[in-house]
């Protein structure tokens, strides 16, 4: 039942991220026409609220399921896998924005490309802000590997492998050989 239900939590999350970096809230909802058939910002930024609104939930409902497990190391498993895939996700979104000089005093933007971003960005951010919430201590510590902030002197990271100088081995002595054969020992036989 446990490996099934962090199988099931694995494949929801991974969904959760792979579909907002390929399908945005604001291209259709509800029958709506798509985005960009829609004339203005504020039209736009109301079918992308509601859209968001859906996607918030189960954003949540994630979040609180990954705090469940039981299992530590499982958490830090989903939650490094989680970090490993949207973080490039922000940097690469972000990137498009301040390329397009989109900033955040910016109106909602009517391009496709900024809004997919720009939601990248407000999902993403908000979905690793849930996690932080209800894990706080894997979060640290993995921020701490990561960089992010400084190492506490007493963190240790029990997933860490380090390389450890292995010892230089000395050969092994050799014995010195000996005859084979029946032995004469002891002094009755040394008259012989």
């Amino acid at each position: 039942h446990q490996p099934m239900c962090t199988c099931t939590l694995l494949l929801l999350l991974v969904a959760i991220v792979a579909s907002g970096a390929d399908q945005r809230p604001s291209s259709a909802t509800n029958g709506a026409l798509p985005s960009e058939g829609i004339g203005t910002a504020d039209m736009q930024l109301k079918i992308y609220k509601s859209g968001f609104g859906v996607k918030r939930k189960e954003q949540i409902e994630t979040a609180k399921k990954i705090a469940s497990l039981p299992d530590y190391a499982k958490q830090y498993k989903l939650i490094k896998m989680l970090v490993d895939t949207i973080f490039p996700l922000i940097n690469n979104s972000m990137a498009i924005l301040k390329h397009r000089n989109h900033t955040p005093s910016s109106p909602f933007p009517v391009d496709k490309e900024l809004q997919d971003a720009l939601g990248h960005v407000y999902e993403n951010v908000m979905l690793f802000g849930d996690v932080l919430l209800r894990l706080p201590d894997i979060t640290k510590k993995m921020a701490q590997e990561l960089g992010l902030i400084p190492e506490d002197p007493g963190y240790t990271n029990p997933f860490r492998i380090q390389a450890t100088p292995t010892p230089v081995s000395k050969p092994p002595k050799q014995k010195k050989a000996t005859p084979k054969g029946p032995k004469l020992r002891g002094s009755k036989h040394a008259e012989l």
